[in-house]
């Protein structure tokens, strides 16, 4: 809805606010080298190469033309390029190159114009959040409303230790393209420990809890291994078919194959570092899901649905998939691979205090 800034503002003034002054009980202003350092690591390196295969999939008329004109522009620019390397790279690899380069760098200055001057206080009841230089934007979330925490990483942030803190509440980052719900954008993992139960009543738990059977790594390697190691016979079968493009086909294939083997190390340290947690009030799953890392830490309240599933594969082992549902304004699954039945019996125990032997199924 657009409103006049009169408006906006006697709405604000009806609307609960935290409080500026010595009332507050937290306040959290990130520096410039914090915001740099998040918008890179989260802006997608991967949107150029999308937008190629999609061309390529889909195919048409139409998409030849908007490609053309999108790519022309930046062509003159490789081709100039390309006359001065000294190395025999494929053309059409400078060109993927500097395109997927960027749509990085779009990616990369929207962020920081985004979460420039990002801002968070938080009083008795109310979070309220402000970030963005062009477009400045303010959200104010009732604290009782938030329905879990997702502290986010990806490797290259596990390694150094540092995170960012998410929340999950109705009307906030609903659009991820546009809003992402951060509620800190990054922390050491000091910074949260310390942090965290200042701004959402909730800590982060370092107990052992429920593990993946270590012995059962295959369940979460299976697939990046199959993709790494099929990259090479597709490329050797695609260049004695199209043997002019033979050397395009292998730059796409050391392309492809970089994140292919990342995938497997990042599917390696989830089997390492994988857990579920359950203390006093408080859920806590360590999982990975994709490139990502999450921790998610939530209440007995907002918990609604507990997942155990089994394939025939996993039966023979004694192991299960176990997936939490809370509260949401969409479906989000959070799933731990390669539970021993043993755990999960004991799992069920708590939270809903039963002693009988646990099927294959869902409880909610």
């Amino acid at each position: 809805m657009l409103l006049s800034n009169k408006v906006c503002n006697h709405l604000f003034k009806k609307i609960p606010h935290a409080k500026y002054d010595e009332n507050s009980i937290y306040k959290h202003k990130p520096g410039f080298l914090m915001i740099f350092f998040f918008s890179a690591l989260f802006s997608s390196s991967f949107s150029g190469m999308v937008y190629i295969a999609a061309f390529f999939i889909q195919g048409g008329q139409i998409a030849k033309d908007i490609f053309s004109a999108s790519a022309a522009p930046i062509e003159h620019i490789t081709e100039e390029a390309y006359k001065s390397l000294v190395v025999n790279i494929p053309y059409a690899t400078v060109l993927i190159a500097l395109l997927i380069a960027v749509t990085w760098l779009l990616s990369f200055f929207t962020n920081m114009l985004r979460y420039a001057g990002f801002e968070l206080r938080r009083d008795k009841h109310i979070i309220e959040i402000e970030s963005g230089s062009i477009t400045p934007r303010k959200f104010r979330i009732n604290l009782r409303k938030v329905n879990y925490i997702d502290l986010r990483q990806n490797l290259i942030m596990k390694l150094f230790r540092v995170m960012s803190v998410n929340i999950k509440c109705s009307g906030y980052g609903t659009n991820s393209r546009k809003n992402m719900p951060v509620l800190m954008p990054v922390q050491t993992k000091k910074q949260v420990e310390s942090n965290l139960g200042k701004v959402v009543k909730t800590d982060i738990s370092f107990s052992e809890g429920f593990k993946p059977e270590l012995k059962s790594f295959w369940q979460y390697i299976w697939l990046s291994v199959i993709i790494s190691v099929g990259i090479v016979p597709i490329t050797y079968i695609l260049g004695e078919i199209f043997d002019k493009f033979r050397n395009l086909t292998l730059f796409v294939a050391i392309m492809a194959e970089i994140p292919s083997i990342w995938y497997v190390i990042i599917n390696l340290a989830a089997l390492t570092t994988s857990r579920i947690i359950i203390e006093d009030d408080n859920i806590q799953v360590k999982y990975a899901k994709g490139f990502v890392f999450h921790t998610v830490i939530g209440s007995r309240e907002h918990f609604i649905k507990l997942g155990i599933h089994q394939t025939p594969f996993q039966k023979t082992s004694g192991i299960c998939t176990v997936s939490f549902y809370f509260h949401g304004e969409t479906t989000e699954v959070h799933s731990v691979k390669a539970i021993r039945t043993s755990d999960v019996l004991a799992m069920n125990n708590i939270l809903f205090g039963s002693n009988k032997k646990v099927e294959p199924t869902d409880f909610s």
